[in-house]
Formats: structure tokens, sequence, C-alpha cells
């Protein structure tokens, strides 16, 4: 894992997971229930950004929630494709999703190394 960020109140700790602010970082290579639930290895690398906000009561830890992008999970792992078949009055068109893979968990920790906001772009949503 790949520390990115954390922030520290008097009670909470907000971040990515262990440590707070971090890429979960492996290689698909067996079934991981709790990220792809019966999802068969792809043999490729998956970078996920995560974070957690992590409660604490006294010295102990009262709660933790941890959440993740799953279509980028998904995505990496060559289940979500780039584009869907999307019915318009006109008749059937292509959806370009507004998924990344890889490079939305890289700019995470890197802010240079990508453009922000390209899907906001003409290339992006329904495609002629």
């Amino acid at each position: 894992m790949q520390a990115v960020s954390r922030t520290v109140g008097p009670d909470r700790v907000v971040g990515t997971h262990a440590p707070i602010s971090s890429l979960t970082i492996f290689t698909h290579d067996r079934i991981v229930d709790w990220l792809l639930p019966g999802v068969p290895p792809s043999g490729k690398k998956l970078i996920i950004p995560m974070m957690a906000v992590v409660n604490i009561r006294g010295d102990r830890l009262y709660n933790e929630h941890i959440w993740w992008d799953q279509a980028t999970a998904l995505r990496q792992a060559g289940i979500l494709p780039t584009h869907l078949p999307y019915p318009t009055p006109e008749g059937n068109r292509n959806l370009r999703l507004p998924v990344t893979g890889a490079e939305s968990a890289t700019m995470l920790a890197d802010e240079a190394s990508g453009t922000s906001n390209a899907m906001f772009g003409k290339d992006w949503g329904i495609q002629d």
C-alpha cells in the first residue's frame, strides 16, 4: 500500500486504508471476496484508491468505515467495459462510461501524472 494523505481530529482519523490514506496495489491472482466477490483472477495489476474514516473513543477504536471506487476496480480487472450500448429515440448508440482505471489512482498520488476533469470533454458520454 502507498500512503496518500491523513487528517486527524480529536476523535477521528480520515484518510485511506492502512495507513489511513493509501492506494491498495496488488496483482489479481486469486479471488478477492472483499473487493471483487466471486470474480475469477484476471492476472492484472490493480491500483485501487481507498479511504477510511476511523472513529476513536478514548484509547479504543469505536468504528471504521472504508470506501473505494468499485467501478475503478472492475475496470482494472477487465470486467467493466469502456462503452455500453445505450438506447436513444434515434436508435442504439454507444455510451462511454465515466470510469477510469489505474490513472485515477495514480493521479491521487501525483496530481501531475494526468489530466484532471477529462470526463467533461466530448470524448465521454453518448458517442456517434
